[in-house]
């Protein structure tokens, strides 16, 4: 294991007993990958799981994935920690997806580990509008991020690139997703913010950020964000060849 700099789990003031679910679309399996490599190098035990679908962390570079098809147990995940990771799922779909579980099915795991979990689906699209029953997030989570790809801006508003397109509301004039229309999705409150956990942490967190011209738009994302008087933090950043995270 790759010793990282703890820069996710610091900025989004994560410790070792965390209950973190991510949400939105455009980056939220890469962003668990690194926040539990992160943790990992802090030595503290971490199991990544998901209420609905993942692409599998580590898959195939000897992490441990454990099947468990029953409500997940302590005493029985301790056994299966290497290198104080865990990928913890109901079924497998392919060699690189698997399905989670119902929220519930996680309860007895609060409070003994960190836990990451993928509480949403994007169908690998890097803007969606969310469902009335999306994100799945458990009422248990201490912090959400919420994540959208700045990847998305400039994309055409089609169903190549935006997840459940037909929910978008039919006054949107645009064509093309813009700064704006990303932080209207982001804000509205049926769309992610009453679906959260009173007491949680919420941070917005726009991925691929790796150019100028990405980084200016998470400026006008945030800006409009500010303007919606959206009290959440806002980071940019990317995670690859050169790690990052900053505060918008």
């Amino acid at each position: 294991m790759i010793k990282v700099f703890k820069q996710f789990i610091d900025n989004f003031q994560i410790h070792s007993k965390s209950y973190v679910s991510v949400v939105g679309s455009g980056g939220k399996s890469t962003l668990i990958k690194q926040m539990a490599m992160e943790a990992s190098s802090c030595d503290w035990p971490s199991v990544i799981t998901t209420t609905t679908h993942i692409h599998i962390p580590f898959s195939g570079q000897g992490e441990s994935l454990l099947v468990l098809e029953k409500k997940a147990k302590v005493e029985e995940i301790l056994p299966h920690l290497q290198n104080n990771l865990l990928v913890l799922v109901s079924r497998r779909v392919s060699d690189f997806k698997a399905k989670g579980f119902e929220p519930e099915y996680l309860e007895d795991l609060k409070e003994h580990f960190l836990l990451l979990v993928e509480a949403d689906g994007s169908k690998n699209k890097p803007f969606k509008i969310p469902a009335s029953f999306e994100p799945v997030v458990p009422k248990e989570s201490t912090h959400i991020i919420l994540v959208c790809s700045l990847g998305a801006i400039g994309k055409p508003l089609e169903e190549e690139y935006v997840h459940r397109i037909h929910l978008l509301e039919n006054s949107q004039k645009d064509r093309t997703i813009t700064p704006s229309l990303v932080a209207d999705a982001l804000s509205k409150p049926s769309h992610y913010l009453e679906k959260f956990p009173p007491s949680s942490c919420v941070f917005v967190y726009l991925s691929g950020c790796t150019d100028p011209l990405k980084y200016s738009f998470a400026q006008q994302i945030a800006h409009h964000l500010a303007q919606k008087k959206f009290l959440y933090p806002v980071f940019a950043g990317n995670i690859g060849e050169k790690t990052w995270i900053e505060k918008i």
